[in-house]
């Protein structure tokens, strides 16, 4: 998150060299992709009076939190062969730092002033179950935060092969760029 909040701070510095409106930057990233785009469109670290946060997020599949006990006891008891990816992004189990986990967990970083945040998860993933995007849309909604959450019937965590989820996931995506390019 630091590197991509400092990547941010640097856009902002250079705008000027790169033609590009220092006001306008989003984020964008699917799956660990997704959480951290909606941190940088949550969280504000100021590094030169340069804002890391974005003006607008779109997350496709988003962790958003953490400390769900399905990912808690993921990290506790791994799959056989299976890295443990939340163990080694964060380097402590939830018990032993809950702390932590509640830190990174997007949820627990909603406030009034977030970016606008544009959401597309499948009904189907058992990666990033969608009762993730479900309790942080309504987090946002709660605080009067803008939130647009899409739910695709049939879409698993990532791309389907059947024409029908496919066309969804692509209209979806069609109207996540229409919000990024709205005023």
């Amino acid at each position: 998150l630091k590197d991509c909040q400092s990547a941010v701070r640097w856009l902002r510095e250079n705008a000027s060299n790169w033609n590009i409106n220092p006001t306008h930057i989003a984020s964008f990233g699917i799956s660990s992709g997704g959480h951290i785009a909606l941190l940088l469109g949550l969280k504000n670290e100021t590094g030169e009076d340069l804002s890391s946060k974005v003006r607008k997020v779109v997350a496709l599949f988003p962790p958003t939190d953490l400390t769900a006990p399905y990912y808690r006891e993921s990290a506790q008891k791994p799959l056989p062969l299976m890295p443990n990816y939340l163990l080694n992004f964060l380097g402590a189990t939830y018990d032993e730092n809950p702390n932590l986990w509640h830190d990174a967990s997007p949820i627990f970083h909603v406030n009034p002033n977030a970016a606008p945040c544009f959401i597309i998860q499948g009904k189907k993933d058992s990666l990033v179950p969608a009762d993730q995007a479900i309790r942080f849309a309504e987090a946002m909604r709660k605080v009067g935060a803008k939130v647009t959450l899409v739910l695709i019937d049939g879409l698993g965590h990532g791309y389907s092969l059947r024409p029908q989820v496919m066309r969804q996931l692509h209209n979806a995506l069609e109207e996540s760029v229409r919000f990024l390019m709205a005023p």
